[in-house]
């Protein structure tokens, strides 16, 4: 009868055993991943901070020493991106990418021929249907995007469709088209669209960039071109872009993106912060 009972307790004890084997590896399992999520937390805010204090030093530092004020130029762009790759910065990293703002079609603005022959031009599928689209959903929602990324609200746009159109529309441009800095996609849409001759684009870029000569360079070579169409392009826009991606651990990524609009005015210069979010 002892052996019986003894081997009941036995059983029992293996049970117990086994249970709080179980339950010690599971808290263990348990506690191993809080402090995975802790540490990747602690990683991601360090990452922000970092992005974020990355693009006010990128706007508010450049833009004192007079830097950005500068940068309506592709050539002065690259060159200010190829400054700003991978900075130490805060234990960690950021990169910060400019982007001209002027240089692209207004997508509050621009007119359906515009906008599918950006579309076209980029070589998007669909791209007439998705250019009605886009002009469609602009009409029934009261004529205004309130940023370029509400594209992604068009439902026959996909989600890649969206990315691409961020790099050639905006709804910060001033009224005109910075030639030294806008895609040959852009400057064609807009040159056909103002009954300008084919090949101009073509011939913009290849002399780029663009001083004061600008208009007088327009009127030689796009006779047929209307002065008030001719004067909607430009040489320099004061709307800027900044992209800026932080790393505390070269893992773990946040993105910044910010639009200021920089201002000379009697000696003064001034800066307005548009649009600031996270990515």
């Amino acid at each position: 009868m002892r052996s019986k009972s003894s081997g009941y307790v036995t059983i029992i004890v293996i049970w117990v055993a086994a249970a709080l084997f179980v339950i010690s590896g599971g808290l263990t399992l348990y506690i191993r991943n809080q402090a995975r999520a802790l540490k990747n937390y602690q990683s991601y805010m360090k990452s922000y901070y970092i992005a974020y204090a990355g693009a006010f030093d990128v706007i508010f530092s450049d833009y004192a020493n007079g830097i950005v004020l500068g940068l309506s130029r592709l050539d002065k762009i690259e060159n200010f991106n190829a400054k700003n790759a991978s900075v130490s910065f805060g234990g960690g990293t950021y990169t910060a990418v400019l982007e001209e703002e002027g240089g692209k079609a207004n997508i509050n603005s621009a007119s359906l021929n515009v906008i599918k022959d950006v579309l076209v031009g980029i070589k998007m599928s669909d791209a007439e249907k998705k250019a009605q689209a886009i002009f469609s959903w602009r009409k029934q929602n009261g004529g205004l995007f309130f940023n370029a990324e509400e594209l992604g609200l068009v439902p026959e746009l996909e989600v890649n469709d969206v990315f691409s159109l961020l790099s050639y529309f905006t709804i910060y441009s001033d009224g005109s088209l910075n030639v030294n800095t806008a895609s040959q996609e852009v400057l064609k849409a807009y040159i056909s669209d103002f009954a300008g001759p084919a090949a101009l684009a073509d011939k913009l870029i290849k002399k780029r960039p663009f001083g004061e000569e600008l208009q007088d360079y327009l009127r030689q070579n796009a006779p047929g071109m209307p002065g008030r169409f001719r004067r909607y392009f430009s040489i320099v826009s004061a709307v800027k872009r900044v992209r800026v991606t932080g790393s505390a651990d070269g893992k773990s990524l946040v993105k910044i993106n910010a639009v200021f609009n920089v201002l000379q005015k009697e000696g003064h210069e001034s800066i307005f912060l548009k649009y600031f979010w996270q990515e």
